[in-house]
């Protein structure tokens, strides 16, 4: 049975000298204007679930304006047990405690895991590359310790690749060395993600046609940096039905990266930066074989951008088997009706929602009436 949050409690965290709430529902709804510390909220609990922020901060600004630390407590709890979990904050550290006891990050990983959404997150469907590869990461490094330990190891690697093709004193043993690693590495980053990548756009599919009425088809590709390079049309297909697969193994990546790197050299030389390596691999989607981020309407990019979300909390039950945490930060005022109404088929669902709005006219009075309403500011919060 899914752990759901039952309070949380901030102590110097963000705007908040001292706060502490109480959930009564599965549905809570977090009403306030701008800069009311709503989202604050929404990041403390993200903290304590996905262990990051969807902001991304330095740790020093989770840390109350003139405090010298700062802290997070909460209660998960189902029907046969609870747990208390704790977060401190120091400037560049963060320590975690399950039941009093110390923990590490990979110790608290899937205990209650979440999916966010914020409007940042509509850059998904019409940005870069780079955006979608960081929303690939970013749930592959919550499910799984493997994928955070290769990500957060390849990304090292690359940095010191930059560094060293910047510096004139490097020699070819050094990058031989480098680009060795980088083949492993990299290898192991792609096969993750491809295959990650290859459940979502499945489960993202079945919900853009729910979401559209089977109006379109979506689909994507994934083009590796080497056939960016070479202009070359080679691309992994993303489903076309419910039948595609994706078979690529770890040894045929290793081989293809370790030869594209050895072709590469001299360009990279010359350009002083890493060109080939899943950092730099293209990921496109497409509605009826239009490309999204160029053809569709706003409509069209916001339904992929839902149904992508979706998703993600498709995927993390089928990884923990449980209910995620949601976490939806200010994007009902994105949203029109329709799709409103499909973000908030989870209540159905059985997962616990936490909502931020600046006022209660997105939902019904149903919708009021099954949730816990939380409006700041609360007197005697500071």
């Amino acid at each position: 049975m899914s752990l759901k949050i039952a309070n949380i409690s901030l102590f110097d965290f963000r705007s908040w000298h001292r706060l502490e709430l109480e959930f009564d529902s599965d549905l809570v709804l977090i009403v306030g204007r701008n800069a009311a510390g709503k989202t604050n909220i929404l990041e403390a609990i993200q903290m304590m679930t996905s262990l990051v922020s969807f902001k991304h901060p330095p740790l020093s600004q989770l840390i109350g304006h003139g405090a010298q630390a700062g802290s997070v407590r909460a209660c998960a709890a189902n029907a046969s047990r609870s747990l208390d979990l704790r977060l401190d904050l120091k400037p560049g550290q963060r320590s975690y405690f399950l039941n009093g006891k110390k923990k590490t990050s990979a110790d608290m990983r899937g205990i209650v895991p979440s999916v966010c959404f914020a409007p940042d997150h509509l850059e998904f469907s019409k940005g870069s590359s780079q955006v979608k590869r960081s929303a690939i990461d970013d749930l592959g490094a919550q499910i799984s310790q493997s994928y955070q330990n290769v990500k957060k190891d390849y990304d090292k690697l690359v940095q010191n690749k930059n560094r060293l093709l910047k510096d004139d004193s490097y020699t070819r043993g050094m990058l031989d060395s480098i680009d060795e690693m980088l083949v492993n590495c990299g290898a192991q980053l792609m096969f993750y993600r491809i295959n990650l990548f290859s459940n979502l756009m499945r489960y993202a599919q079945v919900n853009y046609g729910r979401i559209s009425d089977a109006r379109e088809l979506l689909t994507a590709t994934y083009r590796y940096s080497w056939n960016r390079l070479e202009k070359t049309e080679d691309v992994l297909p993303y489903p076309n039905d419910s039948t595609d697969s994706i078979d690529v193994s770890r040894d045929d990546l290793r081989e293809a990266l370790a030869c594209r790197l050895a072709t590469a050299r001299p360009l990279e030389l010359q350009r002083k930066r890493s060109m080939i390596g899943p950092h730099a691999d293209e990921i496109r989607l497409f509605l009826d074989g239009s490309d999204v981020s160029d053809f569709a309407s706003q409509g069209q990019q916001r339904s992929v951008v839902l149904a992508w979300k979706i998703a993600e909390v498709d995927q993390m039950e089928a990884t923990f088997g449980s209910h995620p945490v949601l976490l939806l930060d200010d994007v009902m005022s994105e949203l029109d009706g329709p799709r409103r109404r499909a973000l908030l088929e989870f209540v159905d669902r059985g997962l616990q929602i936490f909502i931020t709005a600046t006022h209660c006219d997105y939902f019904d009075a149903d919708f009021l009436e099954k949730a816990t309403v939380i409006q700041l500011p609360l007197a005697g919060s500071e």
